[in-house]
């Protein structure tokens, strides 16, 4: 298998995955890894980043890995973010991962 110059549709998430690499956050940077492996098992979003996303399974994915490795690296806590999903947030604050 051999190399393959990206779609029109990869080229647009090599955008995304060019600014979390450079961005130097690491934790982001996991985040973004998990959520887009999640796409590569099929799933798809409703539209762009909304209120019916996230809770989907790549936003939770990758909001949970951050979290741990927050945890884990002395990262501190996840800062609050209303963009999460409800029902994460409330696990991570009880389990003192976010703030």
């Amino acid at each position: 298998m051999g190399f393959r110059p990206a779609s029109p549709r990869h080229r647009h998430h090599l955008r995304y995955v060019k600014q979390w690499a450079e961005s130097g956050n690491g934790y982001s940077w996991a985040n973004n890894l998990v959520h887009e492996r999640v796409h590569a098992y099929g799933q798809v979003h409703v539209g762009r980043y909304s209120e019916p996303n996230k809770c989907d399974l790549a936003y939770v994915a990758g909001n949970l890995a951050e979290a741990i490795l927050r945890s884990t690296a002395s990262g501190g806590p996840l800062p609050a973010d209303s963009k999460l999903c409800p029902a994460l947030t409330a696990e991570l604050r009880a389990g003192r991962m976010m703030m």
